[in-house]
């Protein structure tokens, strides 16, 4: 197996085994504790996350990357990226309505007509 798979490997095993929020440790932990790069600590993480593996990153005490023990915790995770998703979308919808958008891109405002 080539060095970087069994980095990643031992970045995925050592993710995996926080289970549980009073498990939880920073990217910038793990990094120091595998010898890694904060970057390839973010990777893995994407990477299991991609698999359909639910990592919370908390920056609420206790900091850093857990992997939930429970379906409620789970749940909880998800009900969480929902509400991102319905904040972003809103930031999204407003910006593009916004004249900030053809101000930037050198055009002028369009003028409502009364």
């Amino acid at each position: 197996m080539p060095a970087h798979e069994k980095t990643r490997a031992r970045l995925e095993a050592r993710v995996l085994g926080l289970k549980g929020r009073g498990r939880a440790m920073t990217g910038k932990e793990i990094a120091a504790d595998l010898g890694v790069s904060l970057r390839q600590v973010g990777r893995a993480v994407r990477a299991l996350r991609m698999k359909g593996i639910p990592i919370v990153s908390s920056s609420a005490e206790p900091r850093g990357y857990w992997v939930p023990r429970t379906a409620g915790e789970v749940r909880a995770l998800c009900a969480g990226i929902q509400r991102r998703i319905r904040a972003l979308s809103r930031v999204r919808s407003r910006c593009l309505r916004s004249e900030w958008l053809s101000r930037a891109a050198g055009q002028r405002p369009l003028r409502r007509k009364a």
